[in-house]
């Protein structure tokens, strides 16, 4: 009977922890944890975004983690080189936490006619990763992972497919760029300075060349974009 206000005091205490966990709360770069019923981040298109804490107000750049309704989310403010204030969504928890932060963007390329045109919006998707919850965040490449990674076999397995299928991107990247420029400069040199009453001149295989490019590029974009599910992987071999 002497044991009862003890666990009493125990479970008390387990309930007051259970409760903070399933709270709403930011992590300031301070070292501030502020628990609320419910965190709100308020963006503006001509303004400077913030959080909304209860009735307080606090500027995105201060806040390093967050948990709501929608998940955990990290800024990875100081890994952007322009200091761009945006915030990852944890995608994987454990002895390992990976963030995926997606943009959109419209991406300009040329096309086989030698004009610029759009691809229209595309999706881009960046990876972070740290080792405790309120760590500061790394990028999730080859470089930084293979050494935390290193004493997991089955993760190196993950990882190294990762890095073959990124030096795979890099040389057809550098390929396509090869082929499009060649066509391009073969285009301009064919279409450039003609006499005036002379008949444009064939410029089929031009078109042909930059054609080939482009397709080398697209295809590339289309058979490299999915290459983070082996990051994914590593880390998931990790935390079993």
């Amino acid at each position: 009977m002497k044991k009862t206000p003890l666990i009493a005091i125990i479970i008390l205490m387990n309930n007051i922890l259970f409760a903070q966990e399933t709270k709403d709360f930011t992590y300031l770069f301070s070292g501030e944890k502020i628990y609320s019923n419910n965190v709100k981040y308020v963006t503006k298109n001509f303004s400077k975004s913030y959080f909304l804490v209860s009735d307080r107000e606090i500027a995105n750049s201060d806040v390093k983690f967050y948990k709501n309704s929608e998940g955990f989310f990290a800024n990875t403010m100081n890994l952007d080189f322009i200091e761009r204030v945006g915030f990852a969504k944890r995608v994987v928890r454990g002895n390992i936490n990976l963030f995926k932060e997606e943009s959109v963007s419209n991406t300009m390329m040329m096309g086989p006619n030698g004009m610029m045109g759009s691809m229209g919006p595309n999706h881009f998707v960046d990876y972070y990763y740290n080792i405790n919850e309120f760590d500061d965040l790394k990028k999730a490449n080859y470089k930084n992972l293979k050494i935390d990674l290193i004493s997991n076999q089955n993760s190196m397995f993950h990882l190294q497919k990762f890095k073959s299928v990124n030096q795979r991107k890099t040389i057809l990247y550098i390929v396509g760029g090869i082929i499009m420029t060649a066509g391009v400069a073969t285009l301009i040199n064919k279409t450039s300075n003609i006499p005036q009453g002379e008949e444009t001149p064939n410029v089929t295989g031009s078109a042909v060349i930059i054609g080939i490019g482009f397709g080398t590029l697209v295809t590339n974009y289309l058979t490299t974009r999915n290459r983070h599910k082996h990051i994914k992987n590593a880390i998931e071999e990790f935390n079993k």
